[in-house]
């Protein structure tokens, strides 16, 4: 199914501009500029099984993650890492793995979120075979967005 991961990480930029304007009412801009290692992280993950296997997740630094959640909840900044900032990302995530799971084919299963903070944690999934990054920036700094595609399983 090589021609489903092409449709999909072409259809990337312009879900995740659409989610972030009608979320959180925050432009986004794509850039291909590399990531760089961060100390404070935070990334949201969401998996699709159906006809096509994979994945999306979405990381930032902390303090980027707190601007959207005031963002997301229409409420004062959160002061610190919290679940409304968890539950935040996740929303994203889900959001972001909801059009992909929409635009595929027989749609699919999305999972439930999930949500990890720091760095070096490692993700493994049986038969992933092509990870894709996009790069993206609000006025709060950089953000990726990943597509994961399992060929085999």
């Amino acid at each position: 199914m090589r021609g489903t991961i092409e449709r999909v990480q072409e259809q990337i930029p312009a879900i995740v501009v659409d989610v972030f304007l009608a979320m959180l009412g925050v432009p986004v801009t794509a850039h291909p500029s590399p990531q760089v290692a961060r100390e404070e992280i935070v990334t949201g993950s969401v998996f699709i099984a159906g006809s096509w296997k994979g994945g999306v997740s979405i990381e930032m630094d902390i303090g980027h993650a707190i601007q959207l959640t005031k963002c997301l909840n229409s409420s004062a900044r959160p002061d610190g890492f919290d679940d409304d900032v968890r539950d935040a990302i996740g929303e994203l995530a889900n959001m972001i793995g909801g059009n992909v799971k929409a635009s595929l084919p027989g749609g699919g299963h999305l999972s439930v979120p999930s949500v990890v903070r720091g760095p070096g944690y490692s993700m493994r999934m049986r038969g992933v075979a092509e990870i894709t990054s996009f790069g993206f920036s609000t006025k709060w700094g950089p953000f990726w967005v990943r597509v994961i595609h399992v060929v085999q399983t």
